[in-house]
């Protein structure tokens, strides 16, 4: 599964993935490039992350009060909390970096990116923006959880442009200009195991608040059972699968195995039942040679039922090749749903 990272034009470079188990009860400070990924542990409480080891999260204070709910602040009412700027994002799961005076550190974990505007309390259209005042608010704020003061000022744009050729414009957003001229003040503490770090960014027009708390990724992504393709085929008369193949083969890698196990369990479970096997590719490559591919692995579908004791009179296999698309071609995700199976009840 590829991970989408943004990267936030308004507001500083930091990066954000936008994939919840127990976090890492320790953090690991070993001396790596800034830009190492996160790596977590099953068997602890918080999610441990390498980076520069001019950071350390383990120096960091425990909350010294009680913090609330994430993300861990309120907006008052000479905040406009209705105008975003395009930039805004809360995740469960997902991936950003925050500036600490040398580089970026990357924490996974729950995510909060919100831009605002000032408002006139007595006039919800109308406000003027005081910078001062809404980075002193919120850094106060935070510092009375017990957050540490980690960086303060402006990131360099060498930094910005490092950060950027190395995750090679892969996959995120970047409009950031040619020169960081936002002002930054990053917190951090730890609570109950976890890492949270905050980031206040502001100019003369508007400001941004970051937020991340470490989080382990659960899975929750899972092949479809027996129950679900019966249930869709009864429903809508076909059930669109995703099974896995060998790139550019024809040959079933174990999950998707699985997935045709379950087809088998269906076709057991109801002795009328006589299916269509249609397969489908995205539109990279050759034509022609899609066309083969989705019948090949048509076909390696329909061997497999016939392996687990389905009579062959109840099954035809089709290939399709490049059309009937369901999704966007032009995107990652889009071409991993037109790569597909579909059931179709006769």
């Amino acid at each position: 599964m590829n991970k989408g990272i943004i990267l936030f034009g308004i507001v500083p470079a930091f990066l954000f993935t936008v994939s919840c188990n127990n976090a890492e009860k320790k953090i690991d400070s070993t001396a790596k490039d800034s830009l190492n990924t996160s790596v977590t542990d099953s068997n602890s409480n918080i999610v441990k992350t390498e980076s520069s080891s001019t950071f350390n999260p383990e120096s960091l204070p425990e909350a010294s009060s009680e913090i609330g709910q994430f993300p861990y602040f309120s907006v008052p009412d000479w905040v406009n909390a209705k105008n975003g700027y395009g930039f805004d994002r809360e995740s469960d799961f997902g991936k950003i970096e925050f500036y600490t005076g040398n580089n970026f550190y990357p924490l996974e974990g729950k995510v909060f990116v919100k831009g605002y505007g000032m408002s006139d309390p007595n006039d919800a259209g109308k406000g003027v923006w005081d910078e001062y005042k809404f980075v002193q608010s919120y850094a106060r704020h935070f510092e009375s959880l017990g957050a540490k003061k980690i960086f303060e000022g402006q990131i360099p744009k060498e930094k910005i442009d490092e950060l950027n050729k190395s995750k090679n414009k892969d996959n995120y957003f970047y409009d950031f200009g040619t020169s960081s001229m936002e002002n930054v003040l990053t917190y951090g503490m730890k609570n109950g195991g976890k890492l949270i770090l905050f980031s206040i960014v502001s100019n003369s027009a508007y400001g941004a608040l970051y937020v991340g708390e470490s989080e382990a990724f659960k899975q929750t992504v899972g092949i479809i059972k027996a129950d679900q393709i019966e249930k869709d085929l009864k429903e809508k008369g076909k059930s669109i699968l995703q099974i896995n193949f060998d790139t550019d083969k024809a040959s079933l890698k174990p999950d998707g195995r699985e997935v045709v196990l379950e087809i088998a369990k269906v076709l057991k479970s109801d002795a009328n039942l006589k299916l269509d096997i249609n397969g489908y590719t995205d539109n990279v490559g050759n034509s022609d040679h899609n066309l083969q591919l989705s019948k090949d692995r048509a076909n390696t579908v329909l061997s497999t039922l016939l392996d687990e004791g389905i009579d062959k009179s109840r099954l035809v296999a089709n290939g399709f090749g490049a059309t009937n698309f369901i999704a966007d071609n032009s995107t990652v995700s889009g071409k991993e749903l037109n790569r597909r199976v579909e059931l179709i009840k006769k």
